[in-house]
């Protein structure tokens, strides 16, 4: 049990009010509970260590677990106001705290043997995990640390221990990516054989979380010490377990958009060698999705088409011009067809679709005006009308590389808009 700091004897009568709330703060009624919550957030403001502890001092296998994920809600939401004023020994205990809460196992939890390759974590742990997220933009070492050591070595990580570092990578990146080492040092080796299916979602989420995080670190960081090149072997080899085992192997809906996802992302931070070696199969692959995939899901793979074609078009140019005719053919149809208000991802899809085009005009002007001209051209109105989308798009979007090429096409152009 930790002990409040003392105070001046105006202030004593702070802890045991601050205690009496955070007793009685599982109310049964919400609009109580909410206004219990909301005061002790307010009180944090003044006194942010002795709300974090009375908080962190109720805590016990007896508590119920309602009051858990209130207590852990009033933390972050103090720590969030608070958190570089807060004593450094006391963010080391809601460390602990955290870490404990966000890994323990619910005493009704008895999954069966046969349900256990699709066990779903609690959702309470997730409250656990927002207070380490929060805690670690000021302490990543030690959070990353606390987190390895309950990741045994050569065992799949707890389903939020893994979600945890992703978050934290996204919100503290140039202070986690350096860690990054260490993480993928204890991950890469068990991603071929893990078979959790929630393991495996969570795995692929994180990784796409790491490689933003990689991308925002070398845009933002100045240091030189750390970079994509320094993690390339290790990305590598994620990519290649994604790519060639978790992608192709019938995984179950969740695990494959989270590795579409996760694929699309490492584009962003594979080194150009490796990129350009994989460039041809990840088109192909990616363009093959669109078949195999349902209509809502367009929208992941479209992201990550996306992905691709923004590294190809700025550092793999010769590789990928080629490709070109096939990939515009094969999207073409996409934009053709009409938005689907049915489907709640229709129109962001073919938002996505329109951007890769757009990438795709900045960096082949000419390419990208030749095949919408031939569109233009065409008898059908359905082409016709897909023709005059992608001009609608490109003239607002791409203004400055239309200019130079004003002089050519201006008539053609302006005659369909």
């Amino acid at each position: 049990m930790i002990n409040f700091e003392k105070k001046p004897p105006r202030q004593r009568y702070i802890p045991s009010m601050i205690d009496s709330l955070v007793r009685v703060a599982n109310d049964e009624k919400n609009n109580v509970k909410n206004t219990m919550v909301e005061a002790l957030r307010d009180i944090g403001k003044h006194e942010p260590d002795f709300v974090l502890l009375s908080c962190a001092n109720l805590f016990s296998d007896e508590l119920a677990l309602p009051h858990k994920v209130v207590l852990l809600n009033v933390i972050t939401k103090v720590l969030e106001i608070q958190l570089e004023n807060v004593h450094e020994e006391n963010g080391l205990r809601l460390i602990e705290l955290g870490v404990k809460e966000m890994t323990r196992k619910d005493k009704e939890e008895n999954p069966k043997e046969k349900d256990k390759e699709k066990q779903e974590p609690p959702e309470w742990q997730a409250h656990a995990s927002s207070v380490l997220v929060t805690l670690g933009k000021r302490f990543p070492r030690q959070i990353v640390d606390a987190l390895l050591d309950v990741w045994p070595n050569g065992e799949s990580p707890h389903y939020y221990v893994m979600k945890t570092l992703g978050d934290l990578a996204v919100a503290n990146s140039l202070h986690v990516v350096p860690l990054l080492g260490e993480v993928f040092t204890r991950l890469l080796p068990i991603m071929p054989t893990c078979k959790i299916e929630s393991t495996r979602t969570i795995i692929a989420a994180s990784f796409s979380q790491f490689c933003e995080a990689i991308v925002n670190f070398e845009a933002n960081s100045e240091s030189r010490t750390v970079s994509r090149n320094t993690y390339s072997t290790q990305i590598n080899t994620a990519f290649e377990t994604f790519f060639t085992n978790w992608l192709p192997k019938g995984n179950s809906k969740k695990v494959r958009l989270a590795t579409i996802q996760a694929i699309g992302s490492i584009c962003n931070v594979l080194t150009t060698e490796q990129f350009e070696a994989q460039l041809q199969k990840l088109l192909t692959t990616f363009i093959n999705l669109y078949k195999k995939e349902a209509e809502e899901e367009h929208l992941i793979v479209t992201q990550g088409f996306y992905n691709i074609l923004s590294v190809a078009t700025k550092t793999s140019k010769i590789a990928i011009e080629p490709l070109l005719p096939k990939i515009l053919s094969e999207l073409f149809p996409f934009i053709c067809k009409p938005i689907d208000l049915s489907v709640s991802t229709s129109l962001k899809n073919n938002n996505e679709l329109l951007r890769c085009l757009e990438i795709i005009g900045i960096a082949f002007t000419d390419n990208l005006l030749t095949f919408v001209m031939q569109k233009l051209e065409n008898k059908t109105n359905t082409i016709r009308n897909g023709g005059v989308i992608i001009v609608k798009h490109i003239i607002t979007r791409i203004q400055p590389y239309l200019q130079e090429k004003k002089r050519n096409n201006p008539i053609r152009i302006a005659k369909y808009c």
